[in-house]
């Protein structure tokens, strides 16, 4: 499911003396997992808890194939249908392509995609679904003189819901939903977004506790920020977690309350936050990936058993691909490892001297 980021304005940041203790993660590329031997653009959509992957491939002339890899089985999805988000059960959430021009919200159980309505426009958007096959995103209103608003939907078993809108705003998005069916999303107001909760058929405001939100778990716990404060919200409680004022692109956390995210420095960062501290997802990866030329430059996804997913480069061959990150050992204490004071500018400086620190 889906769910894609420290104590001060300078970061303290955990990494390997010289990377020269145990690697925490096996690195594995997805073109290597599908036998793709030519290279293709495959990238990952989502993975779910049971480690199916959800994965595309751009086959060039506009075409898009959607497919699962579970273990060594691949199922190819309909060519109409652009996959999203998968679930526990390998049902998936998407896109069907009616028509060059006009596209529905679409839902994959196994067997068949069926298509699942909208609010009365035909701009729309699919974002996720959870393990009781409730799927979110955004559709259009009917058009209102020449406003067409667009809304945070839930498409709930034949219902399709809107969520509404805050304080007046004329457009909102779902962003993530969890197995207790609350949903996490952003809508416009008359000044600022602000981030939102649904939950029991209610839609309530999270500004200015939050100022934006990530993602939300099955605990209920919201991954949000405020101020560049990384935080957790609960049942109207905040516990703060670190403190990062550069750029995300993404964040995600698990049931485990374990983070995953990229940073925009100078330089693409990902990393994961797991018992309080940050690392540098690089600095826990054995050094000879290191040596081949390989850099993860993103972390995009992460399921309850600790896989993470995300974007990876080759300083060397120019290769861009995919990687699953499996857990090979516990992430060490703070104890085992070197702790490094970084500035915004030395978080990407920090990588690159990983093969050289001592």
């Amino acid at each position: 499911m889906k769910k894609i980021f420290i104590a001060s304005f300078y970061a303290t940041i955990l990494l390997s003396a010289g990377l020269k203790a145990d690697p925490k993660y096996e690195f594995i590329s997805l073109n290597d997992l599908i036998n793709d031997q030519n290279n293709s653009r495959a990238f990952i959509m989502d993975i779910n808890d049971n480690g199916s992957i959800l994965y595309s491939i751009d086959e060039g002339k506009s075409l898009l194939s959607s497919n699962i890899l579970n273990g060594n089985i691949q199922i190819r999805l309909p060519d109409t249908f652009e996959a999203i988000a998968i679930n526990n059960s390998e049902h998936v959430a998407g896109i069907v392509d009616i028509a060059d021009t006009f596209s529905t919200p679409g839902y994959w159980n196994g067997k068949n995609v069926s298509q699942l309505g909208t609010l009365g426009g035909d701009k729309i958007s699919v974002t996720d679904i959870n393990n009781l096959n409730q799927i979110i995103g955004l559709s259009a209103t009917v058009r209102t003189g020449e406003l067409i608003e667009e809304h945070a939907t839930l498409w709930d078993h034949g219902k399709v819901i809107d969520l509404g809108v805050i304080n007046e705003g004329f457009a909102s998005t779902a962003i993530a939903i969890n197995d207790k069916s609350q949903i996490i999303g952003t809508s416009e107001t008359k000044t600022i977004p602000h981030p939102f909760i649904w939950q029991n058929g209610v839609l309530s405001d999270l500004y200015p506790t939050l100022d934006s939100a990530f993602d939300i778990n099955d605990e209920g716990q919201v991954l949000g920020s405020t101020a560049g404060h990384i935080v957790l919200w609960q049942n109207g409680s905040t516990k703060y977690l670190f403190d990062l004022p550069i750029p995300l692109s993404n964040m995600e956390l698990n049931d485990s309350g374990v983070i995953i995210g990229t940073i925009n420095g100078l330089e693409q960062t990902p990393f994961i936050y797991d018992n309080d501290n940050l690392y540098n997802l690089n600095s826990l990866l054995d050094p000879i990936y290191w040596d081949e030329g390989w850099r993860l430059i993103s972390a995009t996804h992460i399921n309850n058993h600790g896989v993470i997913t995300g974007l990876a480069t080759n300083i060397l061959t120019a290769e861009h691909i995919s990687y699953i990150l499996k857990p090979v050992s516990e992430v060490p204490e703070p104890s085992t490892w070197a702790m490094l004071l970084a500035g915004l500018g030395l978080f990407g400086f920090v990588g690159r001297r990983n093969e050289t620190l001592i």
